[in-house]
């Protein structure tokens, strides 16, 4: 599986066609937002862990064309570490279409091995199950990291870049992307390399979640880790985009970054917040949130994203922010 090249022609986008669209993981954080975003745009099916199963009642009620107020029938309960429950679940909805937004994307977990147990064995289920099965699958999205590029990033990091992961958590991703690239000439595989992004309902472990809720809680200080290392913060509505627009194209057996090139680092993204808000928070450095090997600039080059993508949504930093203020997610 070799990275996009911009040079090729525009792969063609399609309509919408209802196609069955299965989310693995429509739990998560960007499976949440995509089914909210796009349930009128696909035929969408879903799993989720069991102890997710009290919010997603709450949550998703009625599939796409129903008025119904029951619990969504197209969610079934599946631990991807689990091949049976996964193939119990393909045989269920047949899929035309799969992503996979199940994973363990906090890269400073206590357990390395829930990375690999996740995001590299799990993925392998999903793959071999797929195969195994009776389903025509068209296309599998599987998501990586742009952190899989780890000591090799630059400012503007390509596709071509030469992975050097420095942490366990890219070392997974970068794994799952080899075992993809296994099976890549019997099935169809986009994978992506997000770099970061954010929006209302992701983890408050997370850097601007947490910064956030400690100016919506009026926090006098806040105690951080590296303030200066730049990072994009994109906003989880463009990489929802992204993903429709990667399912109606054309493009085939590729890999691809998410990105949009703009970086900011969190002492940026605090200023920002202040004018936002008006107020003004203490910084306090905290060496347990000081991470070993910390890339130092981390951002990517879009233009295989944009040569796919035509005219992508790029929403301003200030835009993902105020997002998190107009929204009830606390």
């Amino acid at each position: 599986m070799k990275a996009f090249n911009s040079q090729t022609p525009n792969p063609k986008i399609q309509n919408p066609d209802f196609s069955k669209l299965l989310l693995i993981g429509v739990d998560s954080f960007t499976g949440k937002w995509f089914f909210d975003l796009y349930k009128d745009d696909f035929d969408i099916y879903g799993t989720y862990l069991e102890n997710s199963k009290k919010e997603i009642e709450n949550s998703f009620y009625s599939s796409p064309k129903s008025k119904s107020q029951n619990p969504n029938p197209r969610f079934y309960p599946c631990d991807i570490t689990n091949k049976e429950q996964i193939k119990s679940t393909l045989e269920k909805v047949g899929p035309d279409y799969i992503i996979n937004f199940a994973g363990i994307s906090y890269a400073a977990e206590e357990n390395p091995l829930i990375y690999y147990k996740v995001n590299t064995i799990a993925v392998e289920n999903i793959l071999s199950s797929v195969i195994e099965s009776d389903i025509k699958l068209k296309k599998l999205i599987l998501p990586s990291s742009a952190v899989v590029y780890g000591k090799n990033a630059n400012p503007k990091t390509s596709e071509d870049e030469c992975p050097e992961p420095i942490n366990h958590y890219g070392i997974s991703k970068l794994a799952m992307e080899k075992i993809a690239s296994i099976v890549s000439d019997n099935l169809n595989i986009i994978i992506t390399r997000p770099f970061n992004y954010t929006g209302p309902g992701q983890d408050d472990r997370f850097i601007i979640p947490k910064i956030i809720k400690h100016f919506k809680e009026n926090k006098k200080e806040i105690e951080l880790g590296d303030i200066d290392s730049k990072r994009e913060f994109n906003d989880i509505r463009f990489v929802c985009y992204v993903y429709k627009k990667l399912l109606l194209s054309d493009c085939s057996n590729a890999i691809l970054n998410i990105c949009t090139g703009k970086a900011y680092s969190i002492r940026e993204i605090i200023k920002i917040i202040g004018k936002i808000t008006n107020n003004n928070i203490l910084i306090k450095k905290n060496k347990r949130f000081f991470r070993k090997n910390e890339i130092p600039l981390l951002s990517g080059d879009p233009s295989c994203l944009n040569s796919i993508v035509d005219n992508p949504i790029n929403y301003d930093i200030i835009d993902t922010i105020k997002l998190f203020f107009n929204s009830e997610e606390d």
